[in-house]
């Protein structure tokens, strides 16, 4: 029992590792071990971990794994030889294993209103393997019902040598009566030269009319945001706070047009806005100030809501999609003061109320995308039960805003700290690998933590010598590992700095890099797109990282655009096929 390491010799290189990273390499001697997640292996337990190999056989006939204090020789089956897999499962003290795991994915279909449609399940292996992978499968009912709703299939799936794809197809019964989203699930047993990681997938059958009414839904497949084609798209987002605040409206309306503030967002190549907003804006009586009304004439005598409105309609216009973000209760900045979603005005039964009313009111908007649930919980709990549970609370405001907005994507933060210690704000998500947030409608989350550099706190791991090298193995450990398990997307809703300090600028790098798949610990297969995110801020009134604009609220900060380039993807597919980059 303890914490294990694997050691072996290897004239190869290691292009990609999962579930475990590399402590050292020194000439062709390789040592790795478990990250913080799994790296403490109980008695009798196991863990699986791997990594793909470039250049050289993957004979590991002298393995040696360390668990604890203890030793045992071992051997690892190879899923190949160059540009291979390796891999295995950790037991007691030996790895022997190098089976690839299976896992089930989650769908979604229209309804279809007069003849037969299909709901495809993809089953993926984690990685080739050298020999056939087989494995069971059959439907269940949910809320669907075999005979009525899909037509029940069973049979078993084969993994040819090498293959990692595979498909299932469920016919889907015409329901014109239909009238809200009903699933069903695929389960997978019996696997053969493989171990099932996750045997279950649903499939989600939507009502058409609320699917005609927002074409270009997105919604979520594996780590993927994808689009109503199923092909990968990134939200560039970028944090336009405000309604939150004070003056209850979009800031910087003192000096500009939010149609002028709007237009420049696009050119630079931001495809998205987070909107920050409180309760108390949402209350009658409530009045915006702050705006200049020769710049923005449209907005006289308007509600805060109604300029929400306008927003949402412009943004519509030039093809901005926005996400709410209910950033705190009273009106005020950062988060709210107790840290957690509710207080003592405004109650969760409260909360969950202003969600379902801008569902409603915003469901076919064209532009309002998705909800982050609310801004950094810090002193919530992931499970446990009780008031404090983020998890829970999360969950039940997931499943009431999809109840009137079932398009919506829905944005789950992090909390501040678990039992192993702290982290930023929002940012600590380490729950999700034991306690996910499970929708009633499938493929709609994505988690989306916060991650801020020494500037706004000096965490010790910015004072640690192995700095900035150290910041992938942390990224992983908090959130990213969702990511790269395949678990949900990623949107990191909060990163920011002015650039300033140098280890600022360090940290920048290091985050930059891990999102776009150049370290060993997030890769981003060919095809896919990694994490999406949302820049803090597009304000130069935020006082701890300034914005995108300077403080005339009208030149760009161009290290921050510079920096932010090389991760930014349209949101429209080019000739049908991947998204293209965006160039500023």
């Amino acid at each position: 029992q303890g914490n294990w390491n694997v050691s072996f010799d290897f004239t190869g290189s290691t292009v990609n590792v999962w579930n475990a990273h590399v402590v050292s390499h020194v000439g062709n001697h390789y040592v790795l071990a478990g990250q913080d997640y799994d790296a403490n292996l109980p008695a009798n337990g196991e863990v699986s971990f791997g990594f793909q190999a470039d250049g050289a056989s993957t004979d590991l006939s002298n393995l040696m794994v360390t668990v604890g204090n203890s030793a045992a020789g071992g051997t690892v089956t190879s899923g190949g030889t160059t540009g291979g897999t390796t891999g295995g499962t950790t037991t007691g003290g030996t790895d022997t294993s190098g089976l690839p795991s299976i896992a089930a994915h989650d769908t979604v279909v229209a309804e279809p209103t007069d003849t037969v449609g299909t709901a495809t399940f993809n089953v993926t292996l984690s990685h080739a393997y050298a020999s056939a992978v087989t494995v069971d499968y059959a439907t269940v009912d949910g809320t669907a019902s075999a005979g009525n709703d899909y037509t029940a299939t069973h049979g078993t799936l084969t993994f040819a040598a090498g293959q990692t794809s595979q498909q299932v197809a469920v016919t889907v019964l015409p329901d014109p009566a239909l009238t809200s989203t009903e699933t069903f699930g695929l389960h997978l047993s019996n696997a053969s030269g493989g171990t099932i990681a996750d045997a279950n997938g649903s499939a989600s059958i939507l009502d058409t009319a609320l699917t005609t009414e927002n074409p270009g839904y997105l919604h979520t497949d594996g780590n993927q945001i994808v689009n109503d084609a199923g092909i990968p798209v990134q939200l560039n987002s970028v944090s336009w706070f405000g309604f939150e605040g004070g003056n209850m409206c979009a800031n910087g309306l003192w000096t500009r047009s939010y149609e002028s503030m709007m237009d420049q967002m696009v050119q630079l190549g931001f495809n998205s806005i987070r909107i920050p907003y409180c309760d108390q804006m949402l209350d009658a009586g409530s009045q915006a100030t702050g705006i200049d009304f020769t710049q923005n004439p449209d907005l006289v005598g308007l509600s805060p809501l109604q300029i929400l409105d306008k927003i949402v309609d412009y943004a519509d216009k030039i093809g901005l999609k926005i996400i709410l973000d209910h950033h705190r209760n009273e009106a005020g900045a950062g988060t709210t003061s107790n840290g957690l979603w509710y207080d003592a005005q405004y109650s969760q039964a409260q909360v969950i109320s202003n969600w379902e009313m801008l569902a409603d009111r915003y469901a076919n908007s064209g532009s309002v995308i998705g909800a982050d649930l609310h801004n950094e919980p810090y002193n919530g709990t992931w499970g446990g039960g009780g008031p404090n549970d983020w998890q829970a609370a999360a969950t039940a405001m997931g499943d009431a805003v999809l109840a009137h907005a079932p398009n919506w994507l829905i944005f789950v933060e992090g909390v501040g700290s678990d039992p192993t210690g702290s982290y930023w704000w929002g940012g600590d998500l380490k729950g999700v690998a034991t306690d996910p947030v499970v929708l009633d409608v499938a493929n709609r989350l994505v988690y989306s933590p916060h991650d801020y550099p020494d500037s706004i706190y000096p965490q010790t791991w910015f004072s640690d010598p192995n700095y900035p090298a150290n910041e992938p193995a942390i990224f992983n450990a908090e959130w990213g590992y969702i990511y790269q398990q395949n678990i949900a997307p990623i949107w990191l809703g909060e990163w920011g700095s002015n650039l300033t300090d140098p280890k600022d600028v360090q940290w920048a790098q290091a985050i930059t890099a891990y999102m776009e798949g150049q370290t060993s610990s997030l890769t981003v297969p060919a095809g896919d797109l990694g994490p999406s995110w949302s820049w803090w801020a597009w304000n130069p009134n935020s006082g701890d990282t300034g914005g995108i604009l300077t403080d005339d609220w009208t030149t760009v900060n161009l290290n921050k655009i510079d920096l932010l380039q090389p991760l930014m993807y349209g949101l429209i597919p080019t000739d049908g096929g991947a998204v293209a980059h965006v160039t500023t």
